[in-house]
């Protein structure tokens, strides 16, 4: 991709980072929109807001996703959209966008845009908040770079620290796996992960165990900067790898809809996105949850626990499922096959799983 150009061809690989994007989106706003009176939204490198093809850039999923929502009119808090270019020319393509198909938005939403990097007017709005004695309103954040440069992991922290925030991270492992032994990237490695500890995988031979190395990195970094809950998932143009999506929170509820939205588009369970569009076709198929069987196996033992502590479980970021339809693909199936036993006194009835009912995982033969 020429990045200086203004606006450039939509690639495979964004699709699925969009649809993953606006499908989360569309499970953040009521979530947060009900409940608090002022949210914020900032696209920290937003673009020009299309493609060269007229297709949606991130600026305009983000409000459609608002202005298209099932629940719009009773989102009626105050909701911030915060659009970041540095680029002079991009910007002001934005801004011409943002003027012609968003002008007459609802009163109770801002759209402010600013021709500032996204390291640079983060830190004036954090210096702000922090000044003041305040936090964060609830906010997520889009974080899309080309490069490395720009978004250090101090600045990353800074946002992790307020308990309402997350962060939707472009994590561009094909920038750092090409520079990765040039003496003038280094430093810019070093801010990006926040410690030297990088180094380590210059030199593994293993490409797979290269990528391996530096995502694993990166979420220690990042649950070292504040988040609880953190999970990724990779974008690739046909068989080649493109880049990794980070997606890190500070609540439990925010990882369970992100898995949601992943699993959505990426049904196999795989976290790989692959073929763009056409990809929106899979067709729903069936689940191994024999691996899942196993790890709350090995986590609980022979003990009986709580179906909201295996759903807690489930939902987090120790397990790769989503909680869509636990109790009827997984725990009724595996009850049936006499590998979960339920304590009768715990539930009124059979196959059904209230907060309060005991489980004990059994061993596959």
């Amino acid at each position: 991709m020429a990045t200086t150009n203004t606006l450039w061809k939509l690639d495979e690989h964004t699709i699925g980072k969009h649809m993953v994007l606006k499908a989360y989106m569309q499970a953040w706003l009521p979530v947060m929109g009900l409940t608090n009176e002022k949210i914020l939204v900032v696209d920290g490198f937003a673009g020009p807001g299309e493609y060269e093809g007229g297709e949606l850039g991130s600026p305009q999923i983000l409000l459609n996703t608002y202005l298209e929502h099932f629940y719009q009119d009773k989102l009626t808090n105050h909701i911030i959209y915060y659009f970041l270019e540095k680029s002079p020319k991009r910007y002001a393509h934005l801004c011409e966008l943002l003027k012609k198909n968003f002008s007459d938005v609802p009163s109770n939403v801002a759209v402010k845009a600013h021709c500032k990097a996204f390291s640079s007017r983060l830190s004036e709005l954090l210096d702000d908040t922090e000044k003041n004695r305040k936090v964060l309103v609830p906010s997520f954040f889009m974080i899309d770079p080309f490069g490395v440069s720009d978004t250090p992991m101090s600045i990353i922290s800074r946002i992790l620290r307020n308990p309402k925030a997350e962060v939707y991270i472009s994590f561009m492992y094909e920038f750092i796996n090409r520079f990765k032994r040039s003496p003038e990237f280094g430093p810019h490695l070093t801010e990006l992960f926040g410690t030297e500890r990088w180094q380590d995988g210059v030199h593994i031979e293993c490409k797979n165990d290269r990528r391996k190395f530096f995502n694993e990195l990166y979420k220690s970094q990042l649950k070292k900067a504040g988040a609880k809950q953190v999970l990724h998932f990779e974008l690739y143009n046909g068989n080649r790898h493109v880049y990794t999506i980070f997606f890190a929170t500070t609540h439990i509820k925010g990882i369970e809809k992100m898995k949601s939205a992943i699993w959505r588009y990426i049904p196999d369970g795989s976290y790989q996105f692959r073929g763009g569009i056409q990809q929106t076709k899979l067709v729903a198929i069936d689940i191994d949850y024999s691996p899942l069987h196993d790890t709350l196996r090995a986590t609980f033992k022979d003990r009986y626990v709580t179906a909201q502590t295996v759903l807690y479980f489930i939902a987090s970021d120790a397990t790769d499922y989503a909680t869509d339809s636990i109790k009827t693909k997984y725990l009724k199936v595996f009850e049936k096959k006499g590998l979960i036993d339920v304590e009768p006194a715990s539930r009124n009835r059979r196959f059904s799983y209230p907060d309060n009912a005991l489980l004990k995982f059994l061993p596959r033969s």
